[in-house]
């Protein structure tokens, strides 16, 4: 039992420091009015996140651009994990089929 419980810790503590490297790592975020802009118009991301409804895109942009957890997007969208999931999942897919 021991075991586990520092090996949680140890995981909690590298979840929050990776997120922490990833978050100082994105140079092009601008914060304005409480959101951000992303500057991703070179590789076509932006436009393609825009066809995205407003749920989906801003879970994409908290999951794989800020670095944030799918339980911490659940906690901070106050939503079941389960649905975050779901969300992101169709996301991609979504994003997938524009890709190719």
């Amino acid at each position: 039992m021991l075991n586990i419980v520092r090996n949680k810790a140890i995981d909690h503590q590298r979840s929050i420091s990776r997120r922490d490297k990833i978050q100082s790592s994105v140079e092009d975020v601008d914060v304005h009015d409480g959101g951000y802009e992303i500057n991703t118009d070179t590789i076509g991301l932006q436009r393609e996140l825009k066809s995205l409804d407003n749920d989906k895109r801003e879970l994409i942009e908290l999951s794989y651009i800020l670095g944030y957890s799918h339980r911490e997007i659940a906690e901070r969208k106050n939503l079941p994990l389960g649905t975050v999931k779901t969300r992101i999942r169709a996301a991609i897919g979504e994003l997938k089929k524009v890709f190719g």
